[in-house]
């Protein structure tokens, strides 16, 4: 199944993407990573900073620790630094997008403009 974009607009897009599942659940991924970098004091089961010396490299929850997923060599708890981490990650993302548009569009504009030997190195 391919994912054809066609010229109908914002609105032919989100229907292709309806029926193409691994795309729907691609973006749904993204989506709720975004969520839980926005909402991370919310979600987040400890602060980012909150240590317990007793939880040392604490085994996950699920095999007897005492945090979700486990604790650092500090004691903090991993999930929480993994949530909030995520800011940082989405935050390097877009500025590194934003700063490769906008360095493409100066590039293609100065090509554009002198032509010649300066757009055939651009």
């Amino acid at each position: 199944m391919r994912l054809r974009l066609t010229g109908r607009g914002l609105a032919g897009v989100g229907l292709e993407l309806l029926h193409h599942p691994p795309a729907l659940l691609g973006g749904l991924i993204v989506l709720l990573y975004i969520l839980a970098a926005l909402f991370a004091p919310a979600i987040a089961p400890h602060g980012i900073d909150e240590s317990q010396l007793s939880q040392r490299l604490a085994a996950p929850a699920w095999l007897g620790g005492g945090y979700v997923l486990g604790g650092d060599p500090v004691g903090r708890d991993l999930l929480s630094r993994i949530i909030y981490g995520a800011r940082v990650s989405i935050a390097i993302g877009a500025l590194t997008t934003l700063f490769s548009a906008v360095t493409g569009v100066v590039l293609c504009a100065v090509a554009a403009y002198y032509r010649g030997p300066l757009d055939a190195v651009l």
